[in-house]
């Protein structure tokens, strides 16, 4: 940015306006890169009494109440997440309330005696019903509430024997009682937001809520935002609904509606990027038809290429290369890393995952024994999912062990691969990245960089394993996400994988 004012457009000002004279609440719907945090504490600017600022995740709550300072807003405006809010809230209640989400998984599953073949699946389920804010919405002891959630994620299949499955909710409706009676003394991070929404534990009260990434929100995160305001008190909303891509970690796949209805918002919308240039929105315009260039943005370039081609195109920290699966990526990392271009794999959590795999059977004690053993893993969970109709599970099964069986190339002991895992998956929010970024779709949202890679557009977007329309939707929405994290140019990258007939060519990349 320069020190030239901003020239904010006639829908921003519209914001402002709304802000100023309008009542009530606001959803501000903003394409990519349409400026909204710029709109949104230039908002505030316009406001009387307390604001508070819920975001997404810490990475935005930084960025926010950087801009917030700068404005001069620091002693106005309080920035956080919900967790942060909802924590601050609870501690209050349980002044030493200890914060150990495996500690308090293990307990109750020790004290309710739950079967090793449902441990899981009761704290999988567990964790959701605390995120739909059951108790708050629908009763904690309707089943037919309980079984709504398992029929939405598929969650019937996560148990060896579909018979088990009312014993199964009725040890989770168990398992959320007992987590309740034990929030006094421990909680994990789902409890952050649920012990405040479903008590009567006082929650600091707002003139005015900010809420952004709204499309993403879950009911849990939409009671507290309840909560946090006065009765009087008014609310913006952000966010796209084409950018919602959570639903399967419990986000409302119609929270946009469901905001705007429970909280009778005015629509405000922000159509014009000031992120993509003109040629990635002709292309972004094949799945949100309403996002358009700014008048002075350049034309940009859409380009095609094979992935033999990355290591020639002079790759930077500037650029990254998305995917929305995740061994292509690492295969590509090590190709990059051989040729002497530094890269790293976004996603601390991914890595997590990663080792809690590679470390699973205790016994193992050798690499080869391992990569027998996760074969004998894939082939086996894959046949089963795939029988049961859960091929979206079966994906993400087959990639975290085809991710792992890519790293262990080169490695003489499980501790090698440990080491590999630990040194290539980092979080940008960490520390500045000096390397070029390699991402998961999902992980690259709210990220922008100059140049875009996206490998395998043909072959794995959209999955072919969504079946569900939410699942169908949101997959659409990742393919609009990654298009538009590019400032200048959006390259489409086939790889070498052999095509199937039911493959799209890559020429089609907006079909």
């Amino acid at each position: 940015m320069t020190d030239k004012p901003i020239e904010f457009s006639p829908q921003q000002k519209a914001v402002f306006q709304w802000v100023q004279t309008g009542r009530g609440s606001a959803f501000v719907e903003a394409v990519a890169g349409a400026g909204k945090t710029t709109t949104i504490v230039e908002a505030c600017k316009r406001m009387t009494g307390s604001v508070a600022f819920a975001a997404y995740n810490k990475k935005i709550a930084s960025e926010i109440e950087e801009k917030a300072i700068e404005q001069g807003l620091g002693d106005q405006v309080r920035v956080g997440t919900f967790h942060k809010f909802g924590f601050a809230a609870w501690r209050r209640v349980a002044g030493n309330v200890k914060l150990d989400p495996r500690a308090k998984t293990d307990a109750i599953a020790l004290e309710l005696a739950i079967p090793g073949e449902m441990t899981e699946f009761v704290a999988k389920l567990t964790s959701l019903a605390k995120n739909s804010a059951i108790g708050v919405f629908g009763r904690a002891d309707d089943v037919a509430v309980w079984q709504a959630i398992v029929d939405h994620h598929d969650l019937a299949d996560d148990l060896e024997d579909a018979r088990d499955l009312p014993a199964a909710i009725q040890y989770s409706q168990r398992a959320l009682a007992l987590s309740r009676d034990m929030a006094r003394e421990l909680i994990d991070f789902d409890d952050m937001i649920y012990m405040p929404v479903v008590t009567n534990c006082r929650v600091w009260q707002n003139d005015w809520l900010l809420v952004d990434e709204a499309q993403d929100i879950n009911p849990a995160r939409r009671a507290l935002a309840r909560k946090m305001l006065r009765p009087n008190g008014r609310a913006i909303f952000v966010g796209d609904r084409h950018q919602a891509i959570y639903g399967f970690t419990g986000a409302d796949a119609a929270a946009v509606e469901t905001i705007t209805k429970d909280f009778r918002c005015q629509l405000i919308p922000l159509t014009t990027t000031y992120r993509c240039p003109k040629a990635v929105v002709d292309m972004a315009r094949e799945y949100v038809d309403h996002i358009e260039a700014h008048p002075s943005a350049p034309e940009g370039t859409v380009s095609q290429a094979h992935e033999d081609d990355l290591i020639g195109m002079n790759l930077t920290a500037e650029d990254a290369i998305l995917c929305r699966l995740t061994r292509p990526l690492v295969s590509t990392a090590f190709k990059l890393i051989r040729a002497g271009i530094g890269c790293h794999v976004e996603g601390k959590d991914i890595g997590a995952g990663l080792m809690k795999l590679a470390t699973r059977w205790k016994r193992i004690k050798t690499i080869d024994k391992l990569r027998d053993r996760l074969e004998q893993y894939r082939d086996a969970e894959v046949e089963k999912l795939i029988a049961k109709k859960q091929e979206v599970k079966a994906e993400a099964v087959q990639d975290r062990v085809e991710t792992l069986l890519v790293l262990m190339d080169g490695c003489g002991t499980i501790g090698d691969l440990k080491a590999k895992i630990e040194s290539l998956f980092t979080d940008s929010e960490d520390g500045h990245q000096k390397t070029l970024t390699l991402s998961t779709v999902h992980k690259s949202k709210g990220r922008e960089w100059k140049r875009v890679f996206v490998l395998g557009f043909a072959k794995f977007m959209p999955s072919k394993m969504a079946r569900q329309a939410w699942q169908l939707e949101q997959e659409n929405n990742l393919i609009y996400v990654a298009f538009t994290r590019a400032k200048s140019e959006l390259c489409i990258v086939e790889v070498a994988e052999k095509k199937k007939a039911e493959d799209k060519p890559a020429e089609q990349v907006a079909a």
